[in-house]
């Protein structure tokens, strides 16, 4: 019985450990991965041609149906990433509202407590 006890609190810190991770990377990189989505649609022409080229990459003609295939899997994950991100972590910080500060006006005790972490104590 000890061993299943064990075992289960094994698996849990290892899934806040992963579940902390996976925050980690999605902050630390938000914005580079925002960044690129947003530029598929940053066509520009040059001087006397009428062609579009991406700004980030002026060899790309954003005429292409290749480079409009491109813009719609970006709409896509503009879904995801710019939009979903954000809102997965104001989700989260909501439902876990309670939790995150204690009752009371002179609060100098901060709990925090995202999804399946464990509250911990933060000076504020």
């Amino acid at each position: 019985m000890m061993t299943r006890a064990k075992d289960h609190e094994r698996k849990r810190r290892v899934i806040d450990g992963a579940f902390a991770l996976f925050l980690s990377l999605t902050y630390m990189v938000f914005a580079s991965v925002s960044t690129i989505i947003f530029d598929t649609f940053n066509c520009k022409t040059f001087g006397d041609d009428t062609t579009e080229y991406m700004m980030s990459h002026q060899s790309v003609n954003c005429g292409t149906s290749y480079h409009k295939w491109y813009q719609v899997y970006a709409g896509v994950k503009m879904l995801y990433y710019p939009v979903g991100i954000p809102a997965l972590y104001s989700v989260l910080l909501f439902k876990n509202r309670a939790g995150q500060q204690r009752v009371g006006r002179g609060a100098t005790e901060a709990r925090v407590s995202v999804g399946p972490l464990r509250a911990a104590s933060v000076v504020v």
